[in-house]
């Protein structure tokens, strides 16, 4: 029961089907080696999503799992996992297990990525529906030898460097060292891949652009490399300047002269030299953190490629200039392209000048417009953007664009999240079924967005959702109007969207904060007010957010406000995200519990929390047994 009357294509064990010949890692890597990654904290990143990640081998038998997988046939199948067990002995709904025996053996037998969508579990309790993607695993030889799944509950649906400053005008007039940072440019734009090439021929620009070229040497030094002029030797008479990345000390720039140079007004070197010296290492700290912004990026980008291509969504990543640094095969598909055809190169390549640059004549704002808006941190929400592809036909989509920051907080591209709203033309479409239709999207946009956050921290994955849950569930026990409760709940899947502004070691530290960190953590409730606020949400929603550190007594923050000048929804929220947070994991503490959180809520009952709210909120778990639900999470 479960295998398959069929001969597997070859005899090798079910470690090396998924792996490879020649591979003698365990099983348990297989998704890992799928994904193109080793490092062990991707590996943790799978283990602890809750997208449902697994693969099996010819005979449908479990080589691999994550925890929420384990999770997901528990809940649904009431079944315990093992590996190298059948799926389909797993399944105990025979319509669910001919429809993934059937996916299966096409993934298996014709190499084919297949897409299925429906219901899971016993008809006669309440059904989770599913999207399942059968993605073959293929050997270096080219054989079929195991199946990656990823399915993602579909019941609710979900969607989702700063410019270079110049120092060009103070040295206008000065052809040396305009021919100096004209040398750099060349060198970083030719050869900026090679970091040490760049750091050499910056010295060997130096002397040139210096009032007595003969008699200067230069070195500079970074992360203990040193890299100087032939003749060089330290002087007394020394310029120097410091390269710092994210106001933090990474090299120095030293300039001595060999012997006693002419003075300037008492002075060795030109205050032009100085500027000069201090334009040089800001442009090399801003290559330097550029380049740790790709390092950061491409250390992800297998990871993230093989996730999004599993989403029939379109999803990409844009840097500064407008280029594709990342597409998954959806969108290149609608444009009948691959992924390759369109990475590296800018979306005015593949798109028309009027939908990437806008025409106001039209009312077109163009791709760029909010493509900037992201670049400068803020979060774009597009519902019903109009688009108008080259073979005329007109489409309207959801669209949302984030910023990415690498783990200095730098702004170094915008992902973007695009979902077919309404498939048919404008002229087939009326006004009241688009507003049904953006309607019925809202809440998906709201789900997408609070996964940015959960995506930068996994440590705190389904927080938010979690929040909005007991939170209106409060609302309802104190009995506030029901359009209320969804504001209230919208607030509470999104109020820590401001943490996209927090780097995201601080997010995850294990140890205790300093105050500089705890400050950046602060600052979360004014940021995710700033991006609700400029995203034309309303204003209730963006309030409740900015107020739900507040606390009665005004020893809250961001404002200290007191008693009622707080929204009651913000005094909800505040308690609900306090009892979730207690009774969970921390990056720094195991979970305290539920009873450790309300025995807080109650010692504070009047001095930090709203009685009444803290009354409903402990009736929910004393008498109606409230619990927090598991929640799968996609990206």
């Amino acid at each position: 029961m479960g295998t398959s009357n069929r001969k597997s294509k070859s005899p090798k064990s079910a470690k090396s089907a998924a792996t490879g010949p020649g591979n003698e890692s365990t099983g348990k890597t297989a998704i890992l080696q799928n994904t193109g990654c080793q490092d062990d904290v991707l590996k943790g990143i799978i283990d602890r999503s809750n997208i449902a990640i697994f693969s099996v081998d010819r005979d449908y038998h479990y080589l691999d799992y994550n925890n929420s997988h384990i999770s997901m046939m528990q809940s649904i199948y009431g079944v315990t996992i093992t590996p190298g067990k059948s799926l389909l002995d797993c399944i105990t709904v025979q319509e669910d297990r001919e429809k993934a025996r059937a996916n299966l053996d096409r993934a298996l037998l014709k190499s084919e990525r297949v897409y299925e969508e429906n219901y899971s579990g016993d008809k006669s309790l309440t059904r989770s529906c599913f999207e399942f993607y059968y993605n073959p695993i293929i050997n270096t030889s080219g054989d079929v030898n195991a199946v990656l799944v990823i399915a993602r509950d579909i019941t609710e649906r979900k969607l989702m460097e700063e410019q270079l400053q110049s120092l060009a005008h103070d040295l206008r007039n000065r052809n040396k060292e305009l021919n100096c940072l004209y040398g750099l440019s060349k060198l970083i734009e030719e050869k900026g891949d090679s970091t040490d090439y760049v750091f050499q021929g910056t010295v060997e620009l130096i002397p040139n652009a210096w009032q007595y070229p003969e008699i200067v040497c230069a070195r500079l030094t970074i992360e203990n490399k040193e890299f100087n002029t032939p003749n060089w030797k330290e002087t007394r008479i020394k310029q120097v300047a410091d390269i710092r990345v994210q106001g933090f000390p990474a090299g120095r720039l030293e300039i001595c002269y060999l012997e006693q140079p002419p003075k300037n007004n008492g002075e060795p070197f030109l205050q032009e030299e100085r500027d000069l010296a201090n334009a040089i290492v800001q442009r090399l700290g801003r290559m330097i953190e550029r380049k740790r912004a790709e390092e950061t990026f491409l250390s992800s980008k297998l990871l993230m490629q093989n996730v999004i291509d599993a989403t029939p969504d379109f999803i990409y990543v844009k840097d500064l200039e407008h280029k594709f640094l990342l597409v998954n095969r959806s969108f290149a598909q609608s444009q009948n392209l691959t992924p390759q055809d369109m990475i590296g190169r800018p979306d005015t390549d593949f798109f028309s000048e009027e939908l990437c640059l806008g025409n106001p004549e039209k009312g077109i704002t163009g791709f760029h417009a909010d493509d900037e808006e992201a670049f400068h941190g803020h979060l774009v929400q597009n519902p019903g953007n109009v688009v108008t592809w080259a073979d005329g036909s007109e489409h309207i989509y959801d669209t949302f664009k984030i910023p990415l920051a690498d783990k200095s907080g730098i702004i170094y591209a915008a992902i973007v999240f695009s979902r077919i709203s309404i498939e048919r033309s404008l002229a087939e479409e009326g006004t009241e079924a688009l507003i049904s239709a953006l309607q019925q999207r809202l809440q998906s946009v709201v789900d997408t967005i609070s996964k940015v956050v959960e995506m930068r921290d996994p440590n705190t994955a389904g927080h938010q959702r979690r929040t909005a849950a007991l939170a209106a569930a409060i609302a309802r026990e104190m009995k506030l109007e029901e359009s209320n409760i969804e504001e209230l709940t919208l607030a509470a899947k999104i109020h820590d969207i401001g943490k996209i502004y927090v780097p995201s070691d601080i997010l995850v530290k294990s140890g205790k904060l300093t105050d500089n960190e705890l400050s950046m953590i602060i600052t979360h409730a004014q940021g995710s007010y700033d991006i609700l606020w400029k995203s034309k949400f309303s204003e209730r929603v963006a309030l409740m957010v900015l107020q739900h550190h507040e606390r009665i007594d005004g020893s809250g923050y961001p404002n200290e406000l007191k008693g009622e000048e707080t929204l009651i929804e913000s005094k909800i929220l505040a308690v609900a995200d306090v009892v979730e947070a207690i009774s969970s994991n921390r990056p720094y503490r195991q979970a305290f519990g539920e009873d450790r959180a309300l025995e807080e809520i109650t010692r504070n009952r009047g001095k930090l929390y709203d009685p009444e709210v803290v009354d409903a909120c402990l009736k929910l778990f004393n008498e109606k047994r409230f619990q927090f639900e598991d929640v799968f999470v996609t990206p």
